[in-house]
């Protein structure tokens, strides 16, 4: 017995399998100002019991890149937040600094927080990261932390300054 699938046939098959693959796939999205804000307001609501004896919190963040898949955006950073006093000034007197990963869903036509997640501490910092991550944010994450913390803070401090100088 013979079985033979003629030309369109193949290409209708392949055509189709084509589609499950690109659908089941993750597409790199790009970073709105919503979504910036987003990210900004979640971090500072989440990290506020870590600061919260300061008077001011500064958040900036570094994106590594954003995906989405499905209804979820998952957009993969780092960040660094830092409270000051008036009465310390330019003197940080609480903070952290991590990468984060965000899924944001949107939902009429407003941008919903559906996850956010931090890493692991000490020795399954990096492993959490690696799960966490795909591999071409993860090594970001982790390898260029000390250039991105610098380059973060340097931006928080122009924030800070201008703080310090209104309410003088």
């Amino acid at each position: 017995m013979k079985f033979s699938l003629g030309k369109n046939k193949v290409l209708a098959v392949l055509l189709a399998l084509s589609v499950v693959i690109i659908g089941c796939s993750n597409s790199e999205v790009t970073v709105t100002e919503d979504m910036g804000q987003i990210i900004t307001d979640t971090i500072i609501e989440e990290g506020k019991d870590s600061v919260s004896s300061t008077d001011k919190q500064f958040e900036a963040h570094k994106i590594f890149g954003a995906e989405k898949k499905g209804g979820l955006t998952s957009i993969y950073l780092h960040t660094v937040y830092q409270g000051y006093d008036k009465v310390t000034g330019d003197k940080i007197k609480a903070g952290f600094s991590y990468p984060v990963l965000l899924k944001l869903a949107k939902e009429k036509n407003v941008y919903v927080v559906k996850e956010y997640w931090i890493p692991e501490d000490g020795a399954e910092y990096t492993k959490s990261i690696e799960e966490k991550f795909p591999e071409k944010y993860a090594s970001k994450a982790i390898n260029h932390k000390q250039d991105t913390v610098h380059e973060l803070t340097k931006e928080i401090q122009k924030e800070v300054d201008n703080w310090i100088n209104s309410t003088k």
